[in-house]
């Protein structure tokens, strides 16, 4: 699901000038540092490359900046491409989002912004187009569809490590290792806020997701890898089916349920909305689990997406 939505409001430029790569092509190089107010709230880094014509009054330039920063409320960072003509005193600005480059709550971001310059002042009209954050009716509605997900034999429905910090990579097939967790993720790198000394939390080791819900959530399955867990499954995750103790045969691996809560955070909130961290952590939420499972790895082993779950 996507909507419409149009952000205004000013900017400041800082322009520089760059020594261009090639001196004898006679083109223009300037850096950018921009402050975007407003409905954006954001910063900006660029290059622009400009040229002049053989008449007055005509030129060209091209430049891209990566913006980073809240837009309505959601943080991320996306990219701008602009390109920008002047036909003997008629101007012409093409300023674009560039496919597939927003991050973190504004991944899926697509738009085109409309610049005005008055009097010295910058401002912005950006058309854009978002991954819709659902209401709580909305998400309600979708109660229904997770609860028929199977109690006995689930599928593994997508397999996503993070190598580091803010980084999502989908596999086909990972190594589940009793030390390290899941292969090749930074889990046991990037510590636990829940430890006394800050190191990797042994029952958080892997998480997992109900995929029916993360799809209600995301309203895609391209943003699934956003909720930040490692493996979402079409299974039962309830505390009624699968209280703490309980043992999934994952492929050849073993995988045991553990006490500690799986609960979202600030970014599932800017990724997802309110009203999801709230869905998901309502009474009947935790009762479900919504919000997912931890675990821990008891048998080492490989899983592939496609394989069957079940209590081991």
């Amino acid at each position: 699901m996507i909507e419409q939505r149009q952000a205004r409001g000013t900017f400041q430029v800082k322009r520089a000038a760059v020594a261009p790569a090639f001196d004898a092509a006679g083109l223009g190089r300037h850096s950018l540092d921009k402050s975007f107010t407003g409905d954006l709230e954001a910063a900006s880094l660029g290059e622009m490359l400009s040229a002049g014509g053989s008449v007055p009054g005509s030129a060209g330039y091209v430049a891209i900046e990566r913006v980073t920063g809240q837009l309505f409320g959601r943080r991320g960072s996306f990219v701008l491409m602009h390109t920008g003509l002047m036909n003997r005193g008629a101007p012409s600005l093409s300023v674009t989002v560039v496919p597939d480059s927003g991050t973190e709550a504004l991944a899926g971001l697509s738009g085109s912004m409309r610049i005005a310059i008055e009097k010295g002042q910058h401002s912005y009209e950006f058309d854009c187009e978002l991954p819709k954050h659902l209401t709580t009716d909305e998400l309600t509605a979708g109660l229904a569809a997770i609860g028929t997900s199977p109690a006995d034999a689930g599928v593994v429905e997508l397999i996503v490590r993070r190598p580091r910090m803010g980084e999502r990579e989908i596999v086909q097939e990972a190594e589940l290792d009793m030390q390290t967790g899941l292969v090749g993720d930074n889990w046991k790198e990037r510590g636990s806020a829940r430890t006394a000394d800050g190191t990797a939390h042994p029952e958080m080791q892997i998480n997992i997701m109900n995929s029916r819900v993360v799809n209600l959530i995301a309203t895609g399955r391209d943003r699934w890898p956003l909720a930040g867990d490692q493996f979402f499954v079409d299974f039962d995750l309830s505390a009624a089916n699968l209280p703490p103790g309980t043992r999934l045969a994952f492929g050849t691996a073993v995988l045991e349920v553990t006490s500690e809560p799986h609960t979202g955070c600030a970014k599932f909130v800017g990724r997802f909305g309110l009203d999801a961290m709230k869905f998901v952590n309502s009474p009947a939420g935790r009762a479900l689990q919504l919000r997912g499972i931890n675990a821990k790895v008891v048998t080492p082993g490989r899983v592939r997406a496609g394989d069957v779950i079940s209590k081991a």
